[in-house]
C-alpha cells in the first residue's frame, strides 16, 4: 500500500469517509467532490493502480459492487439515470492511482453529457477500424474474424422479434430445421 494513497488511508480508517457499501473485495463511499448528490466511488480494497493490474476475479467482484451501488444510488437520489465512469492513467483523467469506479446519479433536467462533450468524434475509414480491431483481437489472443463471420455475428446480435408461443412439436421441428441449415462453413 503506497503511503500517499488516499483510498488506502480510507480503507485503514486513518481518513474518514461516508461508507455506503463494503464486502471482502470492495468498499464504496460518497465522493467528497460530488458531481451530483449520491456520487459514489466503488473502490477495490487491494491496491491496484489500473484495471490492467487487477486479477480477473477482482474485476467481476468490483462490477458486482458497482451494480449494487448504482441501483441503490439511483433509487436513493430519485435519479433518472446513472453515469458509470472508470479512468485508467493520467491521460484518461485518473486522479487517484487506485482502481475505482464513479457511480453518478443523473437527472433529466441537467442535460446529459455525451461522449462527444468529453472527446470529439474521430471519423475513421473502415480499413482503419479493421486494423484497430485486428490489433485489439491480437492483444487479447482472439483470431481475426472474416467479413463473412462478422456479418453472421451481426445478424445473430439483432434483437429477436417476439413470436407467439408454438406448440412443442412445431418448436422441435423448427430446431431440427436450424440444425440442418448449420454447417462447418458457418464457423
Amino acid at each position: 500500500m503506497p503511503e500517499d494513497c488516499i483510498f488506502c488511508k480510507i480503507l485503514d480508517g486513518s481518513i474518514p469517509a461516508k461508507r455506503v457499501y463494503e464486502d471482502d473485495a470492495t468498499i464504496a463511499f460518497l465522493d467528497i467532490n460530488p458531481r451530483n448528490p449520491g456520487h459514489t466511488l466503488v473502490v477495490l480494497k487491494r491496491h491496484a493502480e489500473a484495471i490492467a493490474d487487477m486479477r480477473v476475479d477482482e474485476t467481476g467482484r468490483l462490477f458486482e459492487a458497482v451494480k449494487k451501488v448504482a441501483d441503490a444510488a439511483k433509487e436513493a437520489a430519485r435519479a433518472d439515470g446513472i453515469s458509470i465512469c472508470q479512468n485508467n492513467g493520467k491521460a484518461a483523467g485518473q486522479v487517484v492511482a487506485h482502481v475505482h469506479v464513479h457511480v453518478i446519479p443523473r437527472f433529466n433536467n441537467e442535460g446529459p453529457p455525451s461522449m462527444e462533450s468529453i472527446l470529439q468524434v474521430k471519423k475513421l475509414a473502415d480499413q482503419d477500424l479493421g486494423r484497430i480491431a485486428d490489433a485489439i483481437r491480437a492483444s487479447i489472443g482472439v483470431e481475426s474474424y472474416s467479413p463473412r463471420e462478422e456479418m453472421r455475428m451481426a445478424r445473430k446480435e439483432k434483437p429477436e422479434k417476439k413470436e407467439e408461443k408454438k406448440p412443442a412439436k412445431e418448436e422441435k421441428e423448427d430446431l431440427d430445421d436450424d440444425f440442418e441449415e448449420f454447417s462447418v462453413d458457418d464457423l
